[in-house]
């Protein structure tokens, strides 16, 4: 009976832990194109509802062709 009531305790154990993980999942509204970035500051950014592009050639050549 011992046994048994361990087990039943290590599984409800076990299916709380997992239960609360997923509620500590935030949801965010906006994505922008700094969610494929390696900087942590960069990233910090990635859900800001502005359209904030890193700073590479095709962004610079998009910013010269459209005279910005």
């Amino acid at each position: 009976m011992q046994k048994f009531i361990s087990i039943f305790i290590l599984t409800i154990l076990l299916v709380s832990c997992t239960s609360s993980k997923n509620e500590n999942v935030k949801k965010h509204t906006y994505i922008n194109d700094l969610i494929n970035e390696t900087s942590p500051y960069l990233l910090q950014h990635a859900h800001n509802p502005v359209n904030w592009k890193a700073w590479n050639d095709k962004t610079l050549k998009q910013a010269k062709d459209e005279n910005k």
